[in-house]
């Protein structure tokens, strides 16, 4: 199967008769029947002489996100049916099959502050005039492209210029226009093949081969103007993972002695993959779209267990939200899309983003399900991912129609968006507007944290869990423009997000040092420990747009008086909590206190440290083994904790270690453990877990009235080796933030703390608790130079250790913290005094 658009010219020459013949025709039954359909009100109206109010006005484009919004009625739809459009798939032909209702197709998208407005064939038409473009990934990406076709039917209908019979690799060209669009069945973009047609679920296994492209797209896109590139719901099949030609894990393989993978590791790898190749071809010039990940609605069950979608409403943007696999797919997909936008950059590549998860969560009406088969067909699974759009074509099956509504006796066809999938929607005014850079285009850097969300409700409500700097996540929702969140707590600096920007130097630090402050761990106290440079110390943090004012320890100490303060966690939360006590000894030296603390005398503050690394209860087997009760508390800390105004809570690498597994007291699986018959999961199975544990723990307080900050995962910095192999960290100077990226384990382990997060925000609002969150997962990825390495104990000569590249010297980076967790405090002494006021 080849696929050319170089010769489109000559096919065009010989179909030329056939076109006019065509024409000719089409000609005749306009004449002779009279179409009443809805769309045909638009159908004569020239590109030039579209309403006004049919245009986005430039300044209001610049600033709209189309991709948060609500659903309204839309009665003009649908725009075409299944007597116009002859492209429509058997499995979305809903109408065609018995679905009753007809309200579906009915419905817009309406985005936050502007309007979207119909899609438009002739100008689309117009704008790729002389192009080609190409559909590349599963079925849903096929649905989307027989949408497009459909759409376009109203102006003309294209032409089959395959190469092949194979319905997986199809093209079109649209003569008058010569555009030419093509379709690629890649449903895992990566290599792959079928292994076993049953396998564990009857779903089929694979064998997927991460590393490596699929040829059968990657060798023919360098000659196309755009690529519409989607996958997703496959990587739910059980597969087998190779890297390198090696097996490296599977999802949910079921297999002894073999890495049980999240299905993000599959997906991340392809997409991964799929993205290079992309970006290593040296003639493709075109505009390369991701189109994000669509949840599927199953109710009352999975796929194969009687599960449904009948609803026949959207959902509001507040009565769902994403979550679970949904939001790990997704949240996979625009990680990966980041650093191949980054890479594509240095290259002229041009990639954009097409946003449709929020919308399509809210279409649980949308999908075939049992409206998919003739009833002689029995009874197949119902199809929860494909977007219904089939027309009434072949309706009489003894089945009563529909009402009448003005068509013609015909019915109309699809299933998202009144005539026009969803996706549409979003991708043709894309195209209408000349593909402006703004609208699509997420210029996302390593996703990073807010401090505060909006309200729960809506993919970007979510996702402002995390601050991606995009239009969909800027400007969010009202509760959060409501709040100033800025550093110097001006209302120019209220969007400021403090955890995204560079590393700049500070010629007045250090702020303390080893001789006046003496809570510096032995271990952290590099420069006793004879660390030759000092620059390492000599930076502060600076957020894009606005300025982190110094830490002052007076201010601080003033907004705690009479508070009390919990660090829960591993030894990086005695890093940051000594880190805090050395800047505030400037005003100030503690008394010991309870629970490993000091209390500041003056000013009645008690700060207090639990030692917990794994948040959960557990038990150290032996020196390389521990068990982890991962639904039940460590009462070390949970116990004691309610009397205290701040909890910052932390963990991370100690979840790297092999550890068992234990739920209800049962063992479940192990992290590395190495022994048979023991499913070993990926290491986020357990992370996952204890946070939501400790979270619960939190939230099930009844007399906890405090503020729980979360501080997020730091990344180590071994180079030349691990922790045990001679791995060190000798850099002198930071990162600049196109020098490194978050990904990997470490990656994994930061998603998930934020997943984690989210869940329990929600559920302490409905308690009246509050949870904020400290992000420096950025800003330590740009500080390589700030570990101890080796210099946190004197060795005699001749004698080798494992190197600190985890933990942070005092004076050094981590001081940043308490930059952040001072400005944190700033602004909830703030949102006070605009709740009292």
């Amino acid at each position: 199967m080849e696929f050319s658009f170089r010769n489109n010219k000559q096919r065009i020459v010989n179909t030329k008769n056939i076109s006019i013949l065509l024409v000719a025709i089409t000609l005749i039954l306009l004449t002779v029947v009279h179409l009443n359909y809805p769309f045909l009100k638009y159908s004569s109206k020239n590109p030039a002489e579209l309403d006004e109010s049919l245009k986005i006005k430039d300044q209001d484009y610049e600033k709209c996100d189309i991709s948060t919004g609500e659903w309204v009625p839309n009665p003009e739809a649908p725009y075409y049916t299944n007597m116009t459009c002859s492209e429509i798939h058997e499995h979305q032909n809903c109408m065609k099959y018995g679905r009753p209702d007809r309200e579906f197709m009915r419905w817009k998208w309406k985005p936050d502050g502007c309007d979207l407005p119909v899609f438009n064939p002739y100008q689309f038409l117009d704008i790729v005039r002389g192009k080609s473009m190409a559909f590349i990934g599963d079925s849903v990406g096929r649905n989307q492209l027989q949408s497009l076709i459909c759409l376009l039917s109203r102006v003309e209908n294209p032409i089959n210029v395959s190469h092949t019979q194979d319905e997986h690799f199809r093209s079109w060209n649209y003569v008058s226009y010569n555009f030419t669009l093509a379709s690629y069945w890649t449903p895992f973009l990566v290599k792959s093949k079928e292994a076993d047609p049953d396998g564990p679920t009857h779903t089929g296994l694979f064998n997927l081969y991460l590393d490596e492209v699929d040829e059968s797209w990657t060798n023919h896109i360098d000659e196309l103007d755009y690529i519409v590139l989607n996958a997703g719901t496959w990587f739910y099949r059980p597969s087998m993972y190779y890297e390198k030609r090696r097996l490296v894990g599977c999802r949910f393989c079921q297999f002894p002695n073999i890495t049980d993978f999240p299905m993000t590791y599959g997906s991340r790898k392809a997409f991964k993959t799929a993205f290079k190749a992309i970006n290593s071809l040296e003639n493709f010039e075109g505009v390369v779209f991701l189109r994000t990940y669509t949840p599927s609605h199953f109710e009352n069950g999975l796929w194969n267990q009687g599960g449904n979608c009948v609803r026949q409403r959207p959902f509001r943007s507040n009565e769902t939200i994403l979550e679970g696999a949904n939001l790990d797919l997704y949240m996979t997909q625009i990680e990966e899309f980041k650093v191949a936008e980054r890479e594509g950059k240095k290259n002229g590549s041009r990639f954009r983003l097409i946003d449709v998860t929020q919308a399509m969560l809210l279409r649980p009406d949308g999908h075939p399900t049992g409206n998919r088969f003739s009833l002689e067909e029995g009874n197949p699974p119902v199809d929860f991912l494909s977007r219904k759009r089939r027309p009434l074509r072949g309706w009489r099956l003894g089945l009563p129609p529909p009402p009448d509504d003005g068509n013609g006796g015909e019915y109309p066809p699809m299933g998202q968006e009144g005539g026009k999938l969803g996706i549409d929607v979003f991708f043709s005014w894309e195209s209408i507007l000349q593909m402006k850079r703004r609208l699509l285009q997420y210029r996302i850097p390593e996703p990073f944290l807010v401090h505060e969300f909006p309200r729960v409700g809506t993919v970007g409500e979510l996702v402002g869990v995390v601050r991606l700097d995009c239009p969909f996540l800027s400007e969010i929702s009202p509760t959060y423009h409501g709040k100033n969140e800025s550093i110097n707590f001006e209302d120019r600096n209220e969007k400021c997000d403090i955890f995204t920007g560079e590393w700049i130097p500070n010629l007045e630090a250090p702020y303390y040092t080893n001789t006046t402050c003496t809570a510096i761990h032995e271990h952290q106290n590099c420069m006793k420990y004879g660390r030759p440079d000092e620059e390492f110390m000599k930076w502060k943090w600076k957020p894009d747009g606005c300025d982190l004012p110094v830490f002052d320890p007076y201010e601080f100490l003033e907004i705690v008086r009479g508070k009390s303060m919990a660090f829960v966690g591993d030894s990086l939360a005695r890093n940051h909590m000594q880190s805090l006590i050395c800047l505030l000894s400037r005003v100030e030296h503690p008394i010991e206190a309870h629970f490993n603390g000091s209390k500041y005398v003056s000013y009645n503050f008690t700060i207090a440290r639990f030692w917990s690394p794994f948040l959960v209860k557990f038990k150290e087997e032996n020196s390389d083994l521990f068990n982890l009760y991962l639904n039940e508390f460590d009462e070390s800390w949970t116990n004691y904790i309610d009397k205290f105004d701040y909890i910052m809570l932390s963990a991370g690498h100690w979840f790297r270690r092999p550890a068992m597994y234990y739920e209800n007291h049962q063992l479940v699986g192990c992290n590395y453990c190495k022994i048979p018959n023991v499913t070993n999961f990926w290491i986020t199975y357990g992370y996952e877990r204890a946070f939501r544990t400790a979270f619960k723990a939190i939230n099930t307080l009844e007399n906890y009235k405090g503020i729980t900050f979360l501080r997020t995962f730091t990344p180590s910095h071994f180079e030349n080796g691990e922790w045990n192999t001679g791995g060190n960290c000798i850099r002198q100077r930071p990162f600049k933030r196109n020098e490194s990226a978050l990904e990997g384990m470490n990656m994994d382990l930061y998603m998930t703390q934020l997943k984690e997060f989210r869940v329990a925000k929600v559920e302490g609002k409905k308690k009246g608790s509050r949870f904020r969150l400290i992000d420096p997962t950025r800003a330590m990825l740009l500080r390589p130079d700030g570990h101890p390495s080796k210099y946190w104990h004197w060795l005699p000569e001749n004698v080798n250790a494992n190197n600190d590249c985890v933990h942070w010297c005092l004076p050094g980076p981590i001081d940043s913290w308490s930059d952040f967790l001072f400005h944190l405090l700033k602004m909830e002494g703030r949102r006070v005094k605009v709740s009292l006021a």
